[in-house]
C-alpha cells in the first residue's frame, strides 16, 4: 500500500513541473512570434531607408573635367616617371579626374567621400591650374614647394586614402623624382616672373 500512494504521490508531484515547462515553452514561442515579426518589420524598414538613400545625389560627384588648356600638365613639363608619381598620389583627390571606387557609389560612404574629395580640390586642383594655384608664378612657385614638403613629410597622401589605396604608397625615391621635379620648375617660374615685372602680382 505504501508503494502504491508513493508512486501516486510521486505522479502528482511531477504534474505541477510539466505544466510548469509548458508554460514556458509556450511563452518562449509567443515571444519568438513576436520579436520575429518585429525584426521583420524594422528589416524592412532599414532596407526602404537604405535604398532611399542611394537616391540623393552625390555634391560634387560628376565634375566636368577641366579644359585641357587650364590643368597643370598643360603649363609645366611633367617627364613619365613624375606624371606616375603624380598619378598615384594626387590625382584622384586634387584633379576633376578623380576615379571613384565601388563603394564611393554607395551612400553615406559615397557623402563622405565626395566631402573630402571637394575639400582637397578647394584647396588645390591641378586641373584649375591656371585659375588657382597657378594662376601667377608666386602662387604657383608655392603650391610646388608645399606639394614637395607635404610628400617628404609624409602628410600626404593621407593615410586613410593611403589605407584604403595601398598602391599610393609612395618610396623615398618616388618622393625624390617628385621634388626634383618642382625645383626644377620653380626654378623656370622664377626666371619667368623676373623677365615679366609684374607677372607676381594676384
Amino acid at each position: 500500500m505504501k508503494k502504491i500512494l508513493g508512486g501516486v504521490k510521486g505522479r502528482g508531484a511531477a504534474a505541477p513541473d510539466g505544466e510548469k515547462q509548458a508554460a514556458i515553452l509556450a511563452t518562449g514561442s509567443v515571444l519568438r512570434s513576436f520579436l520575429g515579426e518585429r525584426w521583420k518589420m524594422f528589416g524592412g524598414i532599414f532596407l526602404t531607408a537604405g535604398l532611399i538613400v542611394q537616391l540623393i545625389p552625390v555634391p560634387g560627384e560628376n565634375v566636368s573635367a577641366a579644359a585641357p588648356e587650364r590643368s597643370m600638365e598643360t603649363h609645366l613639363p611633367m617627364p613619365e616617371p613624375v606624371k606616375t608619381v603624380f598619378d598615384k598620389a594626387c590625382r584622384d583627390c586634387h584633379t576633376n579626374g578623380t576615379v571613384w571606387p565601388w563603394y564611393g557609389r554607395v551612400a553615406p560612404m559615397s557623402w563622405m567621400l565626395a566631402h573630402d574629395v571637394n575639400r582637397a580640390r578647394a584647396a588645390v586642383n591641378f586641373s584649375e591650374w591656371t585659375t588657382q594655384s597657378g594662376r601667377t608664378p608666386a602662387k604657383a612657385i608655392a603650391t610646388l614647394a608645399a606639394a614637395c614638403a607635404n610628400m617628404q613629410s609624409g602628410r600626404m597622401p593621407l593615410k586613410g586614402y593611403q589605407l584604403m589605396h595601398p598602391e599610393s604608397r609612395l618610396s623615398a625615391n618616388e618622393i625624390g623624382i617628385f621634388c626634383e621635379w618642382t625645383k626644377e620648375q620653380t626654378k623656370a617660374l622664377i626666371l619667368a616672373k623676373r623677365r615679366s615685372p609684374g607677372a607676381g602680382q594676384p
